[in-house]
């Protein structure tokens, strides 16, 4: 979650300050202890949510002492009397204050989001009413809430969703919304948990939202220094807030995620769900031969099953054709899939990705390729949507579907097909590759792919079954799903059966061999124990060269590119562009810089959670990548910022046919309730026009973009002199 920015020239010079030591009031404060309240809250099961935000919000301030130098002393006490002692200078900060939350006048909030509040309702200690299943006991009773827009729209979609007759009523104050608790003016009130009172009870919680710090106004330059360390901290360490995300507000995020009433409901009449997944392919899915079903995508949703009260019946089908015809004769209820606007089916539902299998690019050995040209790839039959979501994001492709692994293979070997592309798992559990000396895999990063595996749900079973099992996937632990792909990559590995049923031919001939080798003289016999021996050793050597050299092309990738998006990063790209600029000064080429910022992401990321916010940015990753050119370079910087490096174009109408592409690409992204959430803001510089350097260029599409974010965003501008100084 990306800070709010500052005035580009403000920003430059408090950086500039920063970096050649600073004014001389910083340099007296660096060392200096900055005092922090925050409130107490009661240390019990229920407010692990709470701790583990407060947790977040320390480690976030640790992270910036590296840019301040400060030491910090932390006062956990009462809301109230955080307040009171910040108000009388015992304290520098206050946190978490929810932003937008109406401040007397001498207060003052910081830019970032250093820290957030956990929105939940909360009854009276003792009141035997509401039991931990929340859901029934809510109904027809009246909730407490504050003058918040922000509260009031969390609780009313909190509502909604559980199907609750509630009578609110708005109080002005949380002292008079904790009174009107406690005198029984209300059942139940809304708040965010800075309070430290043992006669009110948590009952649960739904929302996070997002705070800040808060110091009195005459500390005023303390603020900007903190504010201007959570920008340099941004710039120097884009990653540092997605791994604390990951360490402490996902899992927050996955607890309060609850099931509805009206989803457990339905749990508990749902006869049990018939699943059908296409043939038999380890380690993803198969049948292990005794009417049961085994793999990776079979333990994953057996998980799911197993947290969200559904039963699963697993359903194995010989192609897609027969799959779909299941699903169409109402004999199954759900099918894996890749979504792919709905290619599986019409009017089906779909959820997220619970999943995001990795495809392996082969090629025949020693041949060029070139990836910008017209090419056959063969792929196999095994996933729904998977033809139709490669071709829509390699457009040069030309997908034809085989039966099974060796097929594809074989056409590549042959000649037929250009390309093979193959889930990575598949290879790596079988080591197919090794009966084909002839093909390597490749690792050019233009051609990654990593299908989205969902799953999509009859239109005969309710909508509400989609929420449950969405909710079911947020709950997966990464821990956990390791866990199943490890255990699933290491069963069955190169066993007699697999060797058995995958070569029955070959099989046959080994097993004729043997029996016309017991005629054979013990001089025969020693030979063929040689050259056994010579040939393991050979496979053997070749299994640890590729082992080398799968793990090094891996480094260089993972170096390389933005983990989520696929992407080159801002150290790849800057690198690029200054190459570039180097022999573009001697010959005179041109090229077109492109910064594109997304708007009102964060509100979506906040609102929706990180899943959601993820597959926005790869989404809008992917529409990127379609309107450019193989050629171009396209990175992610970091949070929702993408830039792209786009050589020779010197007409300004392609210019605009670009950014027409960009902004069409992110209206187009959709979330399950089918609204277009974010749009797009662009700033284009041209080279040598508007500099000759990368500082020169990324300055001039900066200022540009800043004019497209004060004239009301989801447009583009080209830069012009008249914007000198003037950034986001």
């Amino acid at each position: 979650m990306k800070p709010r920015m500052f005035p580009g020239w403000i920003r430059l010079l408090l950086l500039l300050c920063l970096l050649i030591g600073g004014s001389p009031a910083a340099s007296a404060r660096q060392g200096q202890t900055v005092r922090i309240g925050f409130p107490r809250i009661l240390q019990s099961e229920d407010n692990r949510n709470l701790a583990d935000l407060q947790t977040y919000a320390i480690s976030y301030l640790d992270e910036l002492a590296k840019q301040t130098d400060w030491k910090y002393e932390y006062y956990p006490a009462p809301y109230e009397e955080c307040w009171q002692m910040l108000a009388h200078g015992e304290i520098d900060f206050i946190f978490p204050v929810e932003l937008g939350e109406k401040l007397d006048a001498g207060f003052v909030p910081t830019e970032g989001y250093a820290c957030y509040t956990l929105l939940s309702l909360y009854v009276r200690q003792g009141d035997d009413r509401f039991p931990p299943d929340v859901g029934p006991a809510m109904n027809r009773r009246s909730v407490g809430l504050l003058e918040n827009e922000a509260h009031q729209k969390q609780f009313e979609y909190y509502r909604k969703k559980n199907r609750w007759e509630i009578t609110t009523h708005v109080y002005p104050s949380r002292t008079a919304l904790v009174e009107a608790l406690r005198h029984g003016e209300v059942d139940a009130i809304v708040d965010n948990g800075n309070q430290d009172i043992p006669e009110i009870r948590l009952l649960a919680s739904f929302a996070m939202l997002e705070a800040c710090l808060i110091t009195t106004g005459d500390k005023q330059e303390l603020a900007d220094e903190f504010n201007l360390a959570i920008h340099t901290s941004q710039v120097t360490n884009p990653d540092f807030e997605t791994w604390l995300e990951k360490q402490y507000l996902d899992p927050v995020m996955h607890r309060i995620a609850a099931y509805t009433e009206p989803e457990r409901n339905l749990v508990r009449h749902l006869l049990p769900l018939r699943l059908v997944f296409v043939r038999d392919l380890l380690p993803l899915a198969a049948g292990d031969g005794t009417d049961g079903v085994r793999g990776i995508y079979v333990d994953i949703l057996r998980q799911m099953a197993k947290d969200s009260g559904l039963t699963l019946d697993f359903v194995e089908a010989p192609s897609i054709k027969e799959a779909t015809r299941l699903v169409d004769d109402g004999i199954v209820d759900m099918a894996l899939t890749v979504y792919d606007r709905g290619s599986f089916r019409e009017g089906m539902f779909y959820t997220n990705s619970f999943h995001f299998e990795s495809l392996a690019v082969i090629a025949r050995r020693n041949e060029a390729i070139d990836l910008n040209a017209s090419l056959k790839v063969a792929i196999p039959e095994w996933m729904p949507g998977a033809k139709a979501f490669i071709e829509r994001r390699h457009r040069n492709l030309i997908i034809e579907e085989f039966s099974d692994i060796d097929s594809c293979l074989d056409s590549v070997s042959q000649e037929r097909c250009a390309l093979a592309m193959i889930p990575q798992a598949v290879l790596q559990y079988d080591d197919t590759l090794l009966t084909y000396p002839s093909l390597v895999i490749l690792t050019a990063s233009e051609l990654r792919v990593e299908l989205p595996v969902c799953l999509a749900v009859s239109n005969n079973q309710q909508r509400l079954l989609q929420e449950i099992l969405d909710k079911s996937i947020l709950h997966l632990e990464p821990e956990v799903v390791n866990q199943i792909i490890q255990q699933n990559m290491s069963q069955g590995r190169l066993s007699l059966r697999f060797i058995l049923s995958r070569y029955p031919f070959y099989s046959a001939g080994v097993v004729v061999f043997f029996i016309l080798g017991g005629v054979a003289t013990a001089f025969f016999a020693y030979l063929a124990r040689v050259k056994d021996r010579q040939a393991q050793l050979l496979d053997d050597k070749n299994q640890e060269l590729q082992m080398t050299m799968r793990a090094r092309d891996h480094a260089q990738h993972d170096a390389e590119t933005d983990p989520l998006t696929g992407l080159l990063n801002r150290m790849v790209m800057e690198t690029v562009c200054k190459n570039f600029l180097l022999e573009a000064s001697e010959g005179g080429t041109t090229f077109a810089f492109f910064i594109a910022d997304l708007d009102h992401f964060k509100e979506v990321n906040d609102t929706y959670g990180h899943q959601v916010g993820d597959n926005i940015l790869k989404g809008f990753a992917q529409a990127i990548k379609s309107v450019f050119r193989r050629t171009d370079c396209i990175a992610r910087f970091g949070g929702d910022e993408f830039v792209v490096f786009a050589p020779f174009i010197t007409q300004r109408s392609e210019l605009e046919r670009l950014c027409v592409g960009i902004l069409e690409g992110a209206k187009a992204l959709t979330l399950e309730d089918g609204s277009h959430p974010v749009t797009v803001s662009i700033g284009i510089a041209l080279a040598p026009e508007h500099g000759h350097t990368y500082d020169e260029i990324f300055q001039a599409a900066d200022a540009a973009l800043y004019q497209v974010k004060v004239s009301g965003r989801n447009s583009f501008r080209v830069y012009e002199p008249s914007m000198e100084g003037k950034k986001v």
